[in-house]
């Protein structure tokens, strides 16, 4: 029984430090699974809570945990931006499916039903209308320098960017 008590203390204590984690993870600028993974080597067997992970289930069942509370942290955290923000994604997020030839066979014989845009009650207008296109103002020809000093003169007394 005293054995119990030490797993369920020792389970929530990585509970609570898991949750830490992920509340600190924003302040450090670190991923939520650097942490995880952090806390998960100090509490090993080579780390400050010396827990042996010699029993694949109780490693597995620990592993599925912190993969839980990884995802359930993920779905809860909001940003707020201020705009205008840009957005980007990886090249990797959307993997394309390639049809299989049967599934392309079926969707031959399959019949196309042809709806007008009219019949279905959606308006197409774009609302949008162009006020107004300028070209750009012509620019001015180059000067061409002799040598590095007289550049140098020309951005100093001229351009003053230097």
């Amino acid at each position: 029984m005293f054995a119990v008590d030490h797993i369920i203390l020792l389970s929530a204590v990585l509970a609570i430090l898991g949750v830490l984690a992920s509340k600190l993870s924003p302040r450090f600028g670190v991923p939520v699974l650097v942490l995880f993974l952090g806390v998960g080597m100090l509490a090993g067997e080579d780390g400050i809570g010396r827990i042996l992970f010699d029993n694949v289930d109780v490693a597995h069942s620990i592993g599925t945990f912190a993969l839980i509370l990884i995802l359930f942290d993920g779905g809860l955290q909001t940003v707020e931006l201020s705009m205008p923000t840009i957005v980007t994604t990886d090249l990797r997020l959307n993997e394309p499916r390639y049809a299989k030839l049967p599934n392309i066979m079926k969707a031959k014989k399959k019949p196309l039903e042809v709806i007008a845009v009219a019949d279905t009650g959606v308006d197409v207008s774009s609302g949008l209308s162009v006020v107004e296109v300028n070209e750009p103002p012509e620019r001015e020809a180059g000067v061409i320098v002799g040598n590095v000093a007289e550049l140098v003169d020309k951005l100093r007394n001229e351009a003053k960017v230097l």
